[in-house]
């Protein structure tokens, strides 16, 4: 395992602007380097999403740094933080956002490279898609769309991924899959962060951090 952090969040801090300016995200430091999978956990509210919405250059913190791959991002231009994104960050949203009406496969090519047409099939194999692969993802289970997800965070070869609650109204067969695939992530030198409520995790992950309950302003 690496000892470098890959990611580094330098005490960050996020508001949402509400009228009781609610805190999404307290002062927070965090790290997580190449070949460890960190199982982020704390209650609801304590701002995991936040956290890794911020690791993955999607949400501007109010204050503090935030480092990737050595790099300092939160000072560089929006261009820039979108091609680190692109370049090193594959996210697993809460939410799938899975285009509906078009297939698996079809859904992940729209995040790849077309030089690279093959690349969509061997990565919905990894992750258990392959007779369903060219239905339609709407009439896919749930544990497939969950599947489905996790494949399209892979699309670019990225060096950190990010699940949030990836396990989410799993059964026990399908949160293994999708557990032991973050798992060989990390076991093959990627930065795996999971943030979940989910105490199955914990078989899979290296360590854990456990973020406390945000207040109000």
């Amino acid at each position: 395992m690496d000892s470098k952090p890959v990611i580094e969040l330098r005490a960050v801090t996020k508001r949402y602007r509400t009228d009781h300016h609610r805190v999404a995200l307290p002062t927070v430091s965090f790290s997580a380097n190449a070949g460890e999978l960190v199982w982020l956990t704390g209650p609801s509210g304590s701002g995991k999403s936040t956290l890794l919405g911020i690791a993955a250059l999607v949400t501007e913190p109010d204050s503090g740094e935030v480092w990737l791959g050595g790099v300092r991002r939160d000072t560089e231009r929006r261009a820039g933080r979108i091609l680190a994104r692109q370049q090193l960050v594959g996210l697993m949203p809460q939410t799938s956002h899975l285009i509906p009406e078009l297939s698996a496969v079809q859904n992940l090519r729209l995040s790849s490279d077309p030089r690279r047409a093959a690349r969509p099939t061997r990565l919905l194999r990894r992750v258990g898609i392959t007779h369903s692969a060219h239905g339609r993802v709407d009439d896919l289970r749930h544990g497939d769309q969950t599947r489905t997800s996790l494949a399209r965070a892979l699309v670019g070869d990225p060096a950190i991924v990010l699940a949030d609650e990836p396990s989410a109204g799993l059964d026990d067969t399908d949160a293994a899959a999708i557990f032991s695939v973050l798992r060989e992530l990390a076991d093959e030198g990627r930065c795996v962060v999971v943030a979940s409520h989910d105490r199955r995790v914990e078989h899979y992950a290296h360590r854990s951090v456990a973020l406390a309950a945000a207040g109000s302003e």
